[in-house]
């Protein structure tokens, strides 16, 4: 049986890692030269604007 410090302890470094990702996605969002994210196969893909075409046709992003 979990107890409820288990729990909380848990739950605790789920959240923790919930704030990473969110301030990653808002760290990349923010800086003006990177496109994205795009989602693909349950991956985050980030590129710089100068490639963006690029990784579009080589992840098939337009196909979605």
């Amino acid at each position: 049986m979990i107890t409820n410090e288990e729990k909380k302890r848990y739950l605790n470094k789920s959240n923790q890692t919930l704030n990473k990702i969110k301030t990653s996605i808002k760290k990349h969002k923010d800086n003006d030269n990177i496109a994205g994210p795009f989602y693909k196969d349950g991956c985050i893909i980030y590129c710089s604007k100068n490639r963006l075409e690029e990784v579009k046709s080589k992840y098939k992003l337009d196909e979605q």
